[in-house]
């Protein structure tokens, strides 16, 4: 099960490739999943941290991270939305499989 495929350059989009291949270039391996993780797990902070604005407080970062709706990664994850009551962000997730050595979806989002 997972929230974003793994990241194979010739599956991605242009923004995803272009990502990919200055990882590759600055680490000289290619990305892994943890990888894509860490980007969109970064990538959600400066989000955070610049709907907060200069009063950058726990508080403030915690309502600026709630307000955050539909925020899509590079990499076609799931839409994640936050609020008060909702800080997994996601909803959903999909099964795969391993098939010719890469790992491919059996499935379509499933809503949890």
């Amino acid at each position: 099960m997972g929230l974003t495929a793994m990241p194979y350059r010739d599956t991605l989009g242009s923004a995803a490739q272009k990502w990919f291949d200055n990882y590759k270039e600055r680490y000289k391996v290619d990305p892994n999943i943890g990888a894509i993780y860490g980007h969109v797990a970064a990538d959600l902070t400066v989000l955070g941290i610049t709907k907060t604005g200069p009063e950058l407080t726990t508080d403030n970062f915690i309502k600026a991270m709630e307000s955050v709706k539909g925020y899509k990664d590079i990499f076609g994850g799931p839409e994640a939305s936050f609020g008060p009551d909702k800080h997994q962000g996601a909803s959903s997730s999909f099964l795969a499989v391993v098939k010719g050595g890469r790992w491919v979806r059996l499935t379509d989002p499933l809503t949890f």
